[in-house]
C-alpha cells in the first residue's frame, strides 16, 4: 500500500511538470505572436545615421559652385585687370607729351607776320589745351608764349593743328598778327611746352636759321643738336616741314627740310 502510494505521488508530479512547462512554452510562443508587423514601428535594417549619398550630392554641389564662384572670380579679377591696363595704355598712347611740332612757315617773302604759322602733330583725341607755344628770337629772348588751345579742346581726327595768324585760312587758334602773333624771319627757336599750372615740361623745340644756343629761363633748351635750314630769302609757300623719315631723332637738321606749305594736311617730300 506505500508503495503504490509513492508511485501516484511521482505520477501527479510528473503531469504537473508537464504542464507548467507547457505554459511556459506557450507564453513564449504568444509573446512572439504579439510582435506588430503592420502598423508598428519598422523593423527593417535600423536607422544608420543621415544618408551619407544625399550630403556627398550636397558636397559635390558646393564644391562644383564654390569652383565656379572661384573660377567667376578670378575672371572678374582678369577683366578688372585688363580694364586697368587698357586704361593705362590709353592714358600713355593720348598723353599731350606725344605732341610734336610738324611744319613752320616764317615769312620768307616779306609778306609779315599775317602769313605766318606752326603747325603740331599728336594722335587723334589727345588733350592739347595744356600746350603752348613759346617762341625765342635769335638773340635768345622769349618773344611770345601763347595757348595751342581752348580749355577741353582734344586733337582732330586728322592729327593736325594750326596756331597762327587769324588771316591764315586753315588756322585753328587764331591770333592776331598786330599785336599777339609773329616769327622771327633770320632765326629763332619754337618751344612746345605743357603747362599744367604747376609744372612746365618741354615737349618739344625747334631751332632754325641763325638759332640762339639757348635761352636765359626754363626750358631753357632752344635747338635739338643743330638748327633746321630755312627757306631761300625772297622765296613764297615754302616752310620747314618734318620728314616721314626718320621722323623724330632730336636733330632739328636732319628731322626738317625745306618743303611746299601744307597747313591742316599731311607734309610733302623734300626737294
Amino acid at each position: 500500500m506505500r508503495t503504490i502510494e509513492v508511485v501516484l505521488l511521482l505520477a501527479s508530479l510528473l503531469q504537473v511538470t508537464s504542464c507548467s512547462g507547457q505554459a511556459e512554452n506557450r507564453t513564449i510562443v504568444d509573446a512572439a505572436e504579439d510582435v506588430d508587423y503592420g502598423d508598428g514601428p519598422t523593423t527593417g535594417r535600423p536607422d544608420d545615421g543621415p544618408d551619407t549619398s544625399v550630403t556627398q550630392d550636397a558636397d559635390a554641389d558646393l564644391g562644383s559652385d564654390a569652383t565656379a564662384a572661384d573660377a567667376d572670380a578670378a575672371e572678374v579679377a582678369d577683366d578688372a585687370a585688363s580694364a586697368d591696363t587698357a586704361d593705362v595704355a590709353d592714358a600713355g598712347s593720348l598723353s599731350p607729351s606725344r605732341a610734336r611740332i610738324n611744319e613752320v612757315y616764317v615769312d620768307r617773302y616779306f609778306e609779315g607776320d599775317v602769313v605766318e604759322w606752326v603747325e603740331i602733330t599728336a594722335p587723334p583725341a589727345t588733350p592739347i589745351d595744356a600746350l603752348w607755344i613759346r617762341v625765342i628770337d635769335k638773340a635768345g629772348a622769349p618773344v611770345l608764349n601763347l595757348r595751342v588751345a581752348d580749355a577741353g579742346t582734344k586733337m582732330k581726327t586728322s592729327g593736325l593743328w594750326v596756331v597762327g595768324s587769324e588771316a591764315v585760312a586753315k588756322v585753328d587758334k587764331a591770333y592776331d598778327p598786330k599785336t599777339t602773333w609773329g616769327l622771327p624771319n633770320e632765326g629763332g627757336s619754337i618751344q612746345l611746352t605743357r603747362n599744367d599750372g604747376v609744372v612746365i615740361e618741354l615737349v618739344d623745340v625747334v631751332g632754325y636759321g641763325t638759332a640762339p644756343a639757348s635761352t636765359a629761363t626754363e626750358p631753357k633748351k632752344t635747338i635739338e643738336t643743330a638748327a633746321a635750314a630755312l627757306p631761300t630769302s625772297g622765296s613764297t609757300g615754302k616752310t620747314i616741314g618734318r620728314k616721314s623719315v626718320p621722323g623724330d631723332t632730336d636733330d632739328n637738321s636732319k628731322d626738317f627740310c625745306v618743303m611746299s606749305a601744307t597747313p591742316g594736311a599731311p607734309n610733302g617730300a623734300c626737294p
